[in-house]
């Protein structure tokens, strides 16, 4: 399970919450049980949370009378004891896909510069030195290879186009994705 999306993840176990807490800023998707000794899976999200906001946090739980607990630290997804293998592998997907196109890349309007999201972009057509993003509605440049902006995106997000010429068009599109 430490290859979702063509991603390598590293898979981290804690035998305490204070341990867990001591590597927050390390974690992307936390799986925690809400009945935990020393301090229960609530408190210890609640600390998560404050130290690393960006954290999912997946709740694994038989106790269904305290979901709405895990509400009240933005726990992102509840799965519920016993689970199966695929309900942990599709939390975690779903976790992945949340964070896709979050990064956000530097692109120039009239010379001035901006950051859009990598979700926003629609469409890429490169020219000589550079490529023209089309983003919503607003057309944008970026002083860049194509090559080196797909270096730049994220794999997950991409569709690649390479028509006859030497124009290569990259579209990136989420709403084809989900």
């Amino acid at each position: 399970m430490n290859e979702i999306y063509e991603k390598e993840w590293e898979v981290l176990g804690f035998d305490s919450p204070e341990k867990l807490l001591g590597e927050a800023d390390k974690i992307n998707i936390l799986l925690l049980d809400i009945e935990m000794p020393q301090m229960d899976g609530i408190e210890t999200g609640k600390r998560m949370m404050k130290l690393n906001s960006k954290c999912k946090i997946i709740m694994a739980t038989s106790r269904i009378d305290r979901f709405k607990e895990a509400f009240k630290i933005k726990a992102f997804r509840f799965i519920t004891k016993p689970f199966a293998i695929s309900e942990v592998r599709e939390a975690i997907a779903s976790s992945l896909v949340s964070e896709l196109g979050d990064k956000e890349i530097e692109v120039f309007k009239n010379r001035i510069s901006l950051n859009i999201k990598e979700t926003d972009i629609l469409f890429v057509r490169a020219f000589n030195g550079y490529v023209e993003i089309i983003a919503g509605n607003e057309l944008y440049r970026k002083d860049i290879t194509m090559s080196t902006l797909e270096d730049q995106l994220d794999d997950r997000l991409l569709y690649l186009k390479l028509p006859q010429e030497e124009k290569r068009i990259l579209l990136a599109s989420t709403r084809n994705l989900i």
